[in-house]
């Protein structure tokens, strides 16, 4: 288990140098989350401020600042309020987290790959 964990926080700190952004805004402020489900294909709304999921395998569950928001090929975009945010990704008894710092308008494209042993 110590390995998987390890492995997800470097895995966490690679993607996290890899993931894009867009939009601008400087407003910081708590939490707010309004998960979009089903079709992949379907797109964050335009300017919307929050995390695209590119989560794998599905069923990982999704965690923002705590709360549950869904679970990896359910959910597709996360909207929340601009501001310092804390992802947890949990699978079985592996699990990695990383902060994020939205700006207002901003999608994040998270993405992140759990790894068998």
């Amino acid at each position: 288990m110590k390995t998987n964990i390890v492995r997800g926080i470097l895995g966490a700190a690679l993607f996290a140098a890899a993931l894009f952004v867009s939009g601008p805004g400087t407003e910081t402020s708590g939490w707010m989350a309004e998960a979009i489900a089903g079709d992949k294909g379907k797109q964050p709304p335009a300017g919307a401020t929050g995390i695209e999921w590119q989560i794998e395998p599905e069923g990982v569950e999704i965690y923002v600042d705590g709360k549950k928001v869904g679970e990896a090929g359910k959910v597709q975009f996360t909207a929340l309020k601009p501001g310092k945010h804390s992802v947890r990704l949990v699978r079985h008894k592996d699990e990695t987290e990383i902060d994020v710092d939205l700006k207002k308008g901003q999608t994040l494209k998270f993405a992140f790959k759990f790894e068998d042993d």
